[in-house]
């Protein structure tokens, strides 16, 4: 199972060394889900890695002005799903669904798709999981993520659930973000 590392949702000391370390490291994408105030000003911090870690970031905001500056991934909210936008990028694109029926009737149409919480959240406190959505998701012809309480416990009872891989927020940014990046890739390793 691949591990994607999501970016916590306040500033953490060091953290583009940290991702560029994970990135040497293999992680092969990085969501920027970090609200910024202005374009510009996600854009600044995107500047702040070389253009190889770039590549691997999935922004959450501003979607059409990082493709304007040669970014290719971004990810579509389902507000933004369910308006249409950017439809016209959504073979490369990801999108969160939180209810089974809706990743079934629209995930087809992205590069690949979260579905979320499996487990109880690490970062959003009382947001209680639902692990029923295991065994729903085994049949998904299309690419899934879990999200949701990802730890290097819980990864396990993902085997065999039809999961392409995982999504981490609240495992990955303790201490040492690196070390807890491996600990998980290691974790999913032959899942």
């Amino acid at each position: 199972m691949e591990v994607i590392v999501m970016s916590p949702e306040h500033p953490f000391p060091l953290e583009t060394e940290w991702v560029n370390r994970m990135v040497e490291a293999g992680l092969s994408r990085f969501h920027l889900r970090r609200t910024f105030n202005t374009a510009d000003d996600q854009m600044r911090y995107l500047e702040l890695f070389d253009k190889t870690v770039r590549e691997k970031i999935i922004v959450h905001q501003y979607q059409e002005h990082v493709l304007s500056h040669g970014m290719k991934q971004v990810h579509i909210k389902a507000q933004e799903r369910n308006e249409k936008k950017l439809a016209h990028y959504w073979q490369h694109c990801s999108t969160s669904f939180h209810k089974i029926d809706e990743l079934n009737q629209q995930g087809g149409a992205f590069n690949y798709c979260f579905i979320s919480p499996l487990f109880d959240s690490l970062s959003k406190p009382g947001y209680k999981g639902h692990t029923s959505l295991q065994s729903e998701v085994k049949d998904v012809p299309f690419p899934v993520y879990a999200l949701g309480g990802i730890t290097i416990h819980t990864v396990t009872a993902l085997k065999g659930g039809g999961f392409k891989g995982v999504a981490a927020i609240g495992a990955i940014w303790q201490n040492n973000p690196l070390e807890q990046y491996l600990r998980l890739k290691e974790a999913c390793h032959g899942l």
